[in-house]
């Protein structure tokens, strides 16, 4: 629809809206990770940061399989971005054994943009592994990430934590318009 106001014009327009559905199989149980291991110390650091679980630390991980549509791009939706809500140290997202992306816990949703993994994932699940958090772990999280997940706070409660608290699909739409400045 268009609205002439003077020497502008306003549009309005739509996309019909999708509702994309996911589904989830947990495979594997978190099993105890070993203590984080600390990188060494710099000149300009009075501390090693934390490093990356290894091999063995990844393969301690919860896992799940994670199945989206395959063909999801139309003239309208341009990428499903696959949100995931977790709590542990490293997430990694992997296809037939192959790395797509990972990410290191900070308390924030994961958003992983999944046209540009579209080819890799072909009819292929997904699987999601994660890393327990430990709470001896080197890292900093704010206070609040701390309250709100249950992290750090209670003594006598267990030693790492690991937690699958939702994934969503949500499509990013996309919308073309065409303007010829001759108009009248």
């Amino acid at each position: 629809m268009m609205d002439r106001r003077g020497e502008s014009a306003h549009f309005t327009a739509s996309v019909p809206e999708i509702h994309p559905t996911i589904e989830m199989k947990r495979i594997k149980e978190a099993q105890r990770v070993p203590p984080v291991k600390v990188g060494p110390q710099l000149s300009w650091r009075p501390h090693g940061v934390a490093m990356a679980p290894d091999a063995e630390g990844l393969e301690k991980g919860a896992e799940w399989e994670i199945s989206t549509p395959h063909k999801f791009e139309t003239r309208t939706v341009r990428d499903l971005l696959l949100k995931i809500n977790y709590v542990g140290d490293t997430a990694r997202l992997s296809v037939n054994g192959n790395l797509l992306d990972d990410n290191f816990y900070n308390g924030l949703q994961w958003t992983v943009g999944l046209h540009r993994f579209q080819q890799k994932i072909g009819d292929a699940q997904m699987r999601l592994t994660i890393v327990p958090l430990r709470r001896d772990a080197p890292i900093f999280l704010e206070k609040s990430v701390e309250v709100e997940k249950g992290l750090r706070i209670n003594p006598g409660a267990k030693d790492q934590t690991v937690a699958l608290r939702g994934v969503t699909l949500v499509p990013k739409y996309r919308f073309e318009l065409t303007a010829d400045p001759s108009a009248p």
